[in-house]
């Protein structure tokens, strides 16, 4: 699961096991974090994801 998170959740989620950085073609997209299947099997750890992302979403200017 790729999920983009705010600077502070971010470093936070890095700690996090099942969580590493988001790497395409060798360049890190800081900010965006890739959650092994290992990290998301209970409904329970897939919603706080997604609430995860969803709050950072939220502060996102309106395009």
């Amino acid at each position: 699961m790729l999920v983009r998170l705010d600077a502070d959740d971010y470093a936070d989620a890095l700690k996090e096991p099942c969580v590493r950085e988001f790497d395409i073609t060798g360049k890190r997209l800081t900010g965006w974090v890739v959650v092994d299947p290992a990290g998301i099997q209970t409904d329970e750890q897939l919603q706080e994801w997604i609430q995860r992302a969803v709050k950072f979403v939220g502060k996102l200017p309106a395009k």
